[in-house]
């Protein structure tokens, strides 16, 4: 991961081992800077059974596959992500 990220991932990492982590979470950013690694790696630690992302555990292997069950990404070429598209 990109080292811009490290601050804010770790805080969401630390709220995801106490379990404070909000129940959505909507992510804003100039397109080409790293985002997708830093949702990807984030989203993977909330399915991993160790919380860390490790890369063995069912979670983290259903994630890696795009088959995890609890995963569902929603993007828009749009600058908002409408209702019909989230109820789909």
């Amino acid at each position: 991961m990109y080292p811009w990220f490290n601050k804010t991932f770790e805080k969401l990492q630390q709220r995801i081992v106490e379990q404070q982590l909000h129940h959505g979470l909507l992510f804003v950013a100039d397109h080409g800077i790293g985002e997708n690694e830093f949702i990807n790696q984030l989203t993977k630690s909330l399915v991993c059974s160790t919380l860390n992302a490790c890369g063995h555990c069912k979670g983290c292997l259903l994630f890696d596959a795009k088959s995890h069950p609890d995963i569902k990404r929603v993007e828009s070429d749009k600058p908002s992500i409408g209702v019909d598209l989230i109820r789909s």
